[in-house]
């Protein structure tokens, strides 16, 4: 075997491999490709459905001021409640007599 023999050889071996590893690279960011197609295409169909979803999932401004305005307006009830609870309480207590007030009676043996 000469010397160009050899070298052609080294090249057709050389030209062999770099193909086969040329080809092998594509298939992968082929694969790549169409796994990120295939990923980008679920997440529209998620940002979709939650584009059709999160609509009706919303409160509308007139609902939530009345709902904030029920909210206070039983806060007051309450605060009103306390206060009319307080003034009962204060009567009864100004209306009590201390002990030391009463008179003392002597002890019966």
């Amino acid at each position: 075997m000469d010397l160009q023999t050899a070298v052609q050889i080294a090249i057709a071996i050389i030209t062999f491999l770099a193909s086969f590893l040329g080809g092998w690279l594509f298939k992968v960011i082929f694969d790549r490709i169409k796994q990120t197609e295939a990923m980008a295409r679920d997440l529209m169909r998620a940002v979709n459905d939650l584009r059709v979803e999160l609509p009706t999932q919303y409160i509308c401004k007139t609902d939530m001021k009345e709902m904030v305005g029920n909210i206070f307006d039983a806060i007051h009830d309450l605060g009103n409640d306390m206060k009319e609870g307080m003034r009962r309480l204060e009567s009864k207590v100004e209306a009590k007599v201390d002990r030391r007030d009463l008179p003392r009676e002597p002890l019966k043996d």
